[in-house]
């Protein structure tokens, strides 16, 4: 059976211990659905990553959410770029030293991001970064700073990422990025574009 770091749990999420990062961000994304959420979860919940929301209408689905802080160092490989680390994932059941994205229960995956300096929610194609050989423990995940910015002056900013991976073809990422006020169509924009890209491989 796969099992989820860093300790395994029936409810798949990474810890036991109560998390206060996931707290706030998994409220800001709450607050920013708004009533978009079917059935707010209780406040326990609050503290788990991943965290499973039940989304209605325009969304429609089921969503397990891997939300992370978005942050930003002088020593990005990348100038102007920020990240975030995958810290969070069920064991790869033919790599042992890899994660997966937990779809058990058939929800559709979002891996996600939020700036509080900007108040900015990036939205990344979780079907591509476990793709074939999963990923690392603390994997980093990248979005231009000009990415940010943009969303901060329209409905939502789009950036194409090109992610190779050893032994296979590379394929070509669209991130999303959209403020908070702007999270419900820019998820729409991602579930879509996410459907997508998994046709073309």
């Amino acid at each position: 059976m796969t099992s989820s770091t860093h300790l395994p749990q029936p409810s798949g999420s990474c810890g036991t211990a109560p998390d206060t990062t996931a707290t706030h961000l998994n409220g800001r994304l709450i607050s920013a659905l708004g009533p978009v959420i079917s059935r707010t979860p209780p406040l326990a919940l609050l503290q788990e990553k991943p965290l499973v929301l039940a989304c209605g209408s325009p969304i429609n689905l089921s969503i397990r959410f891997y939300l992370y802080a978005v942050t930003t160092t002088e020593f990005e490989r990348q100038p102007g770029a920020h990240r975030i680390q995958l810290t969070c994932g069920l064991e790869h059941p033919k790599h042992p030293d890899r994660l997966i994205f937990d779809r058990r229960d058939g929800a559709h995956v979002v891996l996600s991001g939020y700036s509080q300096e900007w108040d900015v929610f990036v939205l990344w194609d979780a079907g591509l970064h476990d793709l074939y050989d999963g990923f690392p423990y603390s994997k980093g995940v990248q979005v231009r700073e000009e990415t940010i910015l943009a969303a901060l002056s329209r409905p939502f900013a789009i950036q194409q990422r090109r992610l190779r991976f050893p032994g296979h073809s590379s394929v070509t990422e669209t991130v999303v990025a959209a403020r908070a006020s702007h999270l419900v169509p820019a998820l729409v924009e991602r579930v879509r574009r996410s459907h997508v890209a998994l046709l073309d491989l």
